[in-house]
């Protein structure tokens, strides 16, 4: 109950605070979209949601930045798993710092560099082969580097938006034991924030 009664007081503090400089604006989103995995040229598709916080800071009335953190999880076969397969499963934590310019009181496009962590990996298993020398390795490195453009169209306290991430780096991860591997991550997914 004292847990309760003080995330409230912090609240409405931090409501009061927004009330006095505008300049400050925390955004709390949610979304979910198609995983586009580019495995040495074969693309797979699959499904990815996540739910982040922003901070936007206004320069003036065209131009913002807005740092933030998102959790992200990315599944090649929701859907469609069966027996014998890989879903390829990855979950992240990912630190974007965005760029935003506001053309009117509606609209922003954001452009922005994203830091990702992958905090839960899968992991190879040729089925094949069981003594495979990769099996129960991380398919995945542990970091990786996107770009982030998006778009989105506020009203009143809402947005909804839709933003892509495109992943920069070889997120694919051998082991020294497949050279030429390549892989890389991205995504396309809408989005619905409340802003306050």
């Amino acid at each position: 109950m004292k847990k309760t009664i003080f995330t409230l007081i912090l609240l409405l503090a931090t409501l009061g605070l927004q009330a006095q400089d505008w300049r400050w604006e925390h955004n709390i989103h949610v979304g979910s979209g198609l995983l586009i995995d580019n495995q040495d040229g074969n693309l797979k598709r699959g499904f990815t949601a996540k739910v982040g916080y922003g901070i936007r800071y206004r320069l003036n009335s065209g131009w913002s930045l807005m740092p933030g953190v998102a959790y992200r999880t990315a599944c090649t076969n929701l859907f469609n798993s069966k027996e014998g397969s890989d879903d390829d499963a990855f979950q992240y934590i990912d630190v974007p710092l965005t760029v935003q310019f506001h053309p009117d009181r509606h609209w922003v496009l954001g452009l922005a560099p994203v830091l990702s962590f992958c905090i839960d990996h899968d992991e190879w298993y040729i089925d094949a082969n069981p003594n495979d020398p990769l099996n129960g390795r991380s398919k995945i490195k542990p970091f990786s580097l996107g770009l982030q453009p998006s778009i989105t169209y506020q009203w009143r306290r809402m947005s909804l938006g839709v933003e892509a991430t495109v992943g920069l780096l070889n997120d694919g991860l051998h082991h020294g034991l497949r050279p030429g591997y390549k892989r890389r991550l991205s995504n396309v997914m809408a989005l619905l924030g409340v802003r306050f």
